[in-house]
């Protein structure tokens, strides 16, 4: 049944008012739904152009939601005006049918005619509520005829209604923007509990190596120096000493990483240039690396960004990732060494990436866990390490790599500021 009897193709049904509510009841972004009542409301009246203007439910200023066909300079001069959300309050004198322009200050009265003859402001209630305003204008009155009197506050009732549900979607949304980041929050310190009991677990296993293994360690190492030394280079032992004392080197270093681990360390974090830092770490590993003919491609800018690291430590980690590259390169084999930053970012990206034989995709995940190797004389603590040095400098460490495809390394280090 008609909500009217009319010929105006302008004026709904009763049916075809509840489906334009449902189609803006779907709407849920703010700004769809506001050029999208102005669109109904202007069809519906036959005005224009028009203006949406919306109560802030936090500052409970007025602001404009969305407009059609008004002026630039006439939303410039609306925004301008210094208590706007009181102009357009005083301008309601009648709440059920709106006002004309004899009731407005000019502000408003601008932002409404948009340079036409006729306008009318309607508020938008809920509750009896004012959430805001549709200024509406026209070159001929505006809502003058019954049918259209008539539609106006089932109309304006049905968009109170769309904005207040938008809104209440909006807050579900943020609340669980807000849950996920709580969630996220929560998982990190998760993590951090982890690895601090891995790191208790290590502590423990470092001081009791330290406290049973080291001291007899260098007594053994000590002897055997001394027997490797006297034997000359042609005895058929000389071999065999010097390979008992490369495997107790080999546990001695094993224990000095454990107890880096065990003990806390002391950071004196500085603005560091990774040109020069990077250019040191490969004096240590320039003859090892000649030996077996490992070329190493330096490529960091002069001008990148200076960042914020414990220097020993930087090095530390530095010197072990070409380590850990050089165990697994053959002969020939090359390293990259790459450094970049974007303008802004609080992060230098620093990457180690190598054309070695990659690690198998069941590794990777597994490739920081402390005594994880695949090597056979491996610790299984050099990344682990690094991951743990990293993170108490305010870092963070990725890989990734394939079967016969090399490995990268990728470092996020913070800019010094």
């Amino acid at each position: 049944m008609p909500l009217v009897q009319t010929s105006n193709p302008a004026i709904l049904s009763y049916q075809e008012l509840a489906a334009a509510f449902q189609r803006l009841n779907r709407i849920t972004d703010f700004g769809q739904l506001s050029n999208h009542v102005l669109a109904e409301l202007s069809r519906l009246f036959e005005v224009e152009a028009a203006a949406l203007l919306l109560v802030n439910k936090h500052s409970q200023e007025l602001e404009i939601a969305a407009v059609r066909e008004v002026p630039e300079e006439i939303l410039t001069a609306y925004l301008q005006h210094p208590a706007r959300a009181q102009a357009v309050a005083e301008a309601m004198v009648d709440h059920n049918l709106g006002v004309d322009d004899s009731n407005c200050p000019e502000q408003v009265r601008s932002l409404a005619a948009a340079g036409l003859n006729h306008f009318r402001l309607f508020p938008i209630l809920l509750e009896e509520n004012i959430i805001g305003y549709c200024a509406l204008a026209s070159s001929r009155p505006v809502c003058t005829t019954p049918e259209q009197q008539a539609a106006a506050p089932l109309v304006l009732a049905f968009v109170a209604q769309a904005i207040e549900n938008a809104y209440f979607i909006y807050q579900l949304k943020q609340q669980n923007a807000r849950l996920e980041h709580m969630m996220t929050r929560l998982q990190n310190t998760q993590n951090h509990l982890k690895r601090a009991e891995k790191m208790a677990l290590v502590g423990k296993i470092a001081a009791t190596v330290a406290h049973e293994i080291r001291n007899p360690l260098t007594v053994i190492s000590t002897n055997l120096q001394l027997v490797h030394d006297k034997l000359p280079s042609d005895h058929p032992e000389h071999e065999l000493y010097a390979t008992m004392l490369a495997k107790v080197r080999g546990l001695d270093q094993t224990i000095k990483e454990m107890l880096v681990l065990a003990r806390p360390l002391q950071l004196n974090p500085r603005p560091l240039a990774l040109p020069a830092t990077l250019e040191r770490v490969l004096v240590f590993v320039e003859r090892k690396f000649a030996a077996r003919n490992l070329k190493v491609s330096l490529e960091v800018p002069e001008q990148l960004p200076a960042v914020l690291l414990d220097e020993e430590q930087a090095q530390r980690v530095f010197l072990n990732l070409l380590l850990n590259a050089y165990q697994f390169l053959p002969e020939g084999g090359r390293i990259r060494v790459h450094g970049a930053h974007q303008a802004g970012d609080p992060w230098v990206t620093l990457s180690f990436s190598d054309d070695g034989p990659g690690i198998e995709s069941a590794h990777l995940p597994q490739i920081f866990e402390p005594f994880f190797t695949t090597r056979t004389d491996g610790t299984g603590l050099g990344l682990f390490l690094v991951k743990h040095i990293l993170e108490e400098m305010n870092s963070s460490i990725e890989v990734a790599s394939a079967v016969n495809a090399g490995t990268e390394f990728r470092l996020r280090l913070p800019v010094a500021k």
